[in-house]
Formats: structure tokens, sequence, C-alpha cells
């Protein structure tokens, strides 16, 4: 037996859009983000709280 096209992706896409919990892992996020910053400002630091504030903003 085989799906319609595309009923496949909708069960993944309703279940991501079910789920609370991230897609992106977390270190990989905070590369991005640090390079991203060095590109402004060289010597920023960031809360653990603002690193997890941007990732769930960026994933919402």
């Amino acid at each position: 037996y085989r799906f319609c096209p595309g009923t496949i992706a909708l069960r993944e896409i309703w279940r991501y859009q079910k789920s609370t919990k991230l897609l992106i892992h977390k270190l990989p996020f905070q590369h991005i983000v640090r390079e991203i910053a060095r590109d402004f400002k060289t010597d920023l630091h960031f809360q653990s709280s603002a690193m997890m504030a941007l990732q769930e903003a960026a994933e919402a």
C-alpha cells in the first residue's frame, strides 16, 4: 500500500508543529550565533539564557 504524494510530508509537518523540543542542536546553533556576532564585535559573551532565547525565537 502506498500513501498519496505528500501524505507523509504532511504527517511530519504536523508532528514537528506539535513538538516543543528544539530541532537544531545547541552546539551548532551556538557556533553560528557566535560567528555572526563576531562580524559585528569580537569580544562578545552570551549568557546561556540569552542563547536559549535566541534559539527558541529562531525555531518558532
